[in-house]
């Protein structure tokens, strides 16, 4: 008796005919016999999945890097490449920068924002440089990076010291990314060195974990496979 999916044949040979016609077409395209299979399996054989590119593998290598630099054990990777590499330095020179300034009145705000850049360089790993929310600028125009003093405040920083702490972290965050591990470390320089041209209305905060990117296809860092 003829399935459903049978058409309907007034002829027997032609029946047969047909059977033998569609078992032999899945046979041609696709080198194994489905006609037995279930559906999933027919569409499973026929999809195919796109291996990542060298773009794609370095960008997942990078994000998966920065990512599990917030865990151990490469966070004390991280932090070590960070003191050993200069960090100690910067945190030593912005806070007594920030103290001195601060003891002259005068400079108190310019001594605030060193000091600001200080904890920053103290712990990069925890900490992040983020503009105040909307209702936190109308309420402090201090906070607003677009109010009068804080654009004239930015503009003289900017000639002062801007400058030169820009260029020191992005001399730093060429070494550090030369290290491979300090790649994290690296993004926290260019962090710090662009908010250092422009640091009035800006502050220091507590950083989210870093979440793991999702699993790329077929592809796993081979420094994650020995650090996992």
């Amino acid at each position: 008796m003829a399935d459903e999916y049978t058409p309907i044949l007034a002829d027997e040979g032609l029946t047969q005919s047909y059977h033998q016609g569609t078992s032999q077409a899945v046979l041609d395209t696709a080198g194994t016999d489905y006609s037995q299979a279930d559906p999933a399996a027919k569409l499973g054989a026929n999809t195919k999945t796109t291996p990542p590119s060298t773009t794609e593998k370095l960008i997942y290598s990078v994000k998966w890097l920065i990512a599990a630099s917030e865990h151990q054990p490469l966070r004390i990777v991280r932090v070590s490449l960070w003191v050993i590499l200069g960090g100690w330095l910067l945190f030593l020179h912005y806070a007594l920068a920030g103290l001195l300034m601060c003891a002259t009145v005068i400079l108190f705000p310019f001594g605030y924002q060193a000091l600001q850049l200080a904890v920053f360089a103290f712990n990069p790993v925890s900490l992040e440089i983020t503009d105040y929310t909307p209702q936190e600028q109308r309420e402090n125009f201090l906070h607003n990076p677009m109010s009068f003093f804080n654009i004239v405040a930015n503009i003289v920083w900017l000639f002062l010291f801007g400058w030169n702490i820009f260029l020191n972290h992005m001399i730093l965050s060429l070494v550090q990314a030369l290290t491979i591990f300090g790649i994290p470390n690296a993004i926290s320089h260019l962090k710090i060195g662009f908010a250092s041209l422009w640091p009035f209305g800006k502050k220091i905060s507590k950083k989210e974990p870093t979440p793991y990117p999702a699993p790329l296809a077929g592809f796993t860092p081979s420094f994650a496979r020995e650090t996992v």
